[in-house]
């Protein structure tokens, strides 16, 4: 199973059983760098939450000569402001990010982009420039417009055949392709022009003409192979642009935010499970990490008309069929602007986590970098997200209670099964345990055996008293809940400190982990053993940021990194060894990059993305925060 060059995607082909080990993909020890750090805080261009629709795939193109000459024009996607959505159903969205290349050339950088593929046409751009350079009444070099030739004159030829002028009304030439059985309906006719019309051919029409007869065959000829795009590989320079593929994705958008965010979590809703249709909606909450303290904020989002976009980018027949009035008759192919309604609330301090409780969404904890967590009931506000029309005032709001620390921490995770039990981890190795008491939270001392800084908490599915944990120590321990001097099991995982952990919702044995080397791992609780994982991949560039394991398909596991990649994995695919001889002979390379078998999908285009969760109930459909905004995809491919 190889990539492809529309995108790096891999078809689905079910083998053995899942949490195959990828060949060759072996641990690399790496010295531990601090992770865990923030976003360097920079106002973004706007305070008003914006959507930018469509990125998908990569194709890297050379385009330094014509944009020394004449740089692009940014342009900007869909936008959606508060509860507006009014703009034409079709879009061509456009680069979000505009840099400065050497000597002035414009670099565009598209968001979230799927590895296409790459091709250089950077000669084939040179000579282009070099015709739209000429002089406007020299007609540039190509193919030439043959036009009949009427001689009245006599020729030197005794065969040579003499037309009579009384015969040029009559002299009409055929259009030579014609259908198989019979003459062809719309048959063209080029009538012959006297020498006095061709003088008075402007030479702009002229040049414009010659330019659309350049012989496509001969330019596709120019250009070299398609290479997969990966980030850490191949880097960009000025003049090369990554361009969307939105035929990768069922549905893609972006929004921007006033302020990065390094946490969200999506709420449960009651629209319904394993939902399909679309649009999508979309309840989540986030916090803000804003330049200084009393600027951050809780947001409190509800997102709608999420339409498909894979079809973004089809020719301009759709656009024909448009303007003649037939639309279309799936309403899944309905181009509408996302429309967004949102809620404020201060908080104190920058959120570096924030969780809500799986049986009562609208209660929320919060990790804040001033040491302490607290607790929200947002009912009035999601209440409020309901309303039609304008926005009312709502009162400013207020935790309902607050945890202390000693320290600030990341690790947070409510119970799955015992509503209002809440784990909370600090950088100073302590965990602690609340549990609801008299309408509070209520907690006693800390569970003591990490030996640095807890990174993650997740409760067990099925086991009420039963937790794991990852610390910077490198280990990744299961505690139970009556015991808090000693775990009950505990394994060094990695050489490095572990980031991030998951426990499987639907196979309840399994655990995922992922560390500060770019690797992640998966342990089978039956056989918890150190360094004895029983998956092992090392695909990602630098530190993993975020896992976890598809509340819909048992062998998906989604990952986030610090190299701008969010990584889809299924571990019940297997190499196809007949796919791949058929890749092989395609006009496409991977260079010197092993891709595993069990990589089914990238989605690139993000810069420092810090986590990506799947939705509760839309199936396959993943939401990811990073510095440059919040983006919603749902891959195409599976």
């Amino acid at each position: 199973v190889g990539l492809t060059s529309s995108a790096v995607a891999q078809p689905r082909t079910h083998a053995h059983p899942p949490l195959q080990s990828a060949p060759g993909m072996q641990s690399r020890k790496k010295a531990s760098s601090k992770k865990k750090t923030r976003h360097a805080v920079k106002p973004a261009a706007t305070a008003t939450p914006r959507f930018l629709t469509g990125t998908a795939g990569a194709r890297k193109q050379v385009r330094a000569a014509a944009q020394k000459r004449s740089p692009a024009p940014e342009t900007t996607g869909t936008q959606a402001h508060l509860a507006t959505s009014s703009r034409p159903r079709k879009t061509r969205p456009a680069a979000a990010v505009k840099l400065e290349g050497e000597e002035g050339a414009t670099l565009k950088q598209f968001p979230p982009t799927c590895g296409k593929g790459l091709e250089d046409v950077g000669d084939v751009e040179d000579s282009e420039e070099e015709v739209q350079d000429a002089p406007a009444d020299q007609a540039p070099a190509g193919p030439e417009e043959v036009t009949p030739v009427i001689e009245d004159g006599e020729g030197d030829s005794e065969d040579e055949e003499v037309v009579n002028e009384e015969d040029l009304a009559d002299l009409e030439f055929e259009d030579p392709f014609v259908d198989e059985e019979g003459e062809d309906s719309d048959t063209e006719v080029v009538v012959a022009k006297d020498d006095e019309d061709d003088e008075n051919v402007d030479p702009e029409e002229a040049n414009k003409k010659a330019m659309e007869t350049i012989n496509m065959d001969s330019l596709a000829s120019a250009l070299p192979k398609l290479q997969v795009y990966r980030p850490g590989v191949h880097e960009l320079v000025a003049g090369e642009a990554l361009e969307p593929d939105n035929s990768a994705y069922e549905v893609l958008h972006r929004m921007n935010l006033p302020w990065p965010c390094l946490s969200f979590d999506i709420l449960r809703d009651n629209l319904g499970d394993n939902r399909t249709k679309l649009p999508h909606t979309v309840y989540m909450v986030t916090g803000t990490q804003a330049d200084k303290a009393q600027k951050n904020k809780l947001l409190l989002l509800k997102i709608t008309h999420l339409h498909k976009t894979k079809h973004d980018d089809d020719d301009s027949e759709t656009e024909v069929a448009d303007e003649e009035g037939k639309g279309s008759d799936n309403e899944d192919d309905i181009q509408q602007d996302p429309v967004l309604r949102q809620r404020e609330l201060k908080h104190d301090g920058c959120v570096n986590r924030i969780r809500s409780m799986p049986q009562q969404p609208h209660v929320v904890a919060s990790w804040s970098d001033a040491g302490k967590v607290s607790v929200w009931d947002l009912r009035p506000w999601l209440a409020s997200l309901e309303d039609e029309g304008p926005m009312r005032k709502m009162p400013a709001g207020a935790p309902i209670q607050s945890l202390n620390h000693k320290a600030e921490g990341y690790a947070m995770d409510w119970s799955p099964t015992q509503p209002g039990w809440l784990l909370t981890g600090d950088s100073l190795k302590n965990i602690y345990c609340w549990h609801p008491e008299n309408s509070l939270l209520s907690g006693e001392g800390p569970y003591v055996g990490h030996q640095s800084s807890v990174e993650d908490l997740q409760w067990s599915p099925v086991e009420s008293s039963v937790f794991a944990s990852c610390s910077s120590d490198g280990t990744v321990r299961v505690w139970d809940t009556r015991t808090r001097n000693a775990s009950m099991l505990s394994v060094r995982a990695h050489d490095c400190d572990v980031n991030v952990i998951s426990w499987s919702r639907l196979v309840t044995y399994l655990i995922a982990s992922g560390a500060d080397d770019g690797s992640f791992r998966v342990w089978d609780l039956r056989a918890f053993k150190d360094n004895a994982p029983i998956s092992h991949f090392k695909w990602h560039k630098d530190q993993i940021t975020s896992i976890e394991w598809s509340p819909k398909e048992q062998s998906m596991l989604a990952v986030s990194s610090a190299d701008n990649q969010v990584s889809i994995w299924d571990f019940s695919l297997e190499e196809d060894h007949e796919q791949k001889v058929e890749d092989d002979e395609k006009e496409y390379e991977l260079e010197e990059v092993a891709v595993p078998p069990q990589l089914l999908f990238l989605h690139m285009g993000l810069k420092e993305p810090k986590e990506v969760h799947w939705h509760p109930h839309i199936p396959n459909l993943l939401l990811a925060t990073a510095y440059d905004g919040l983006h919603i995809f749902q891959p195409a491919n599976i």
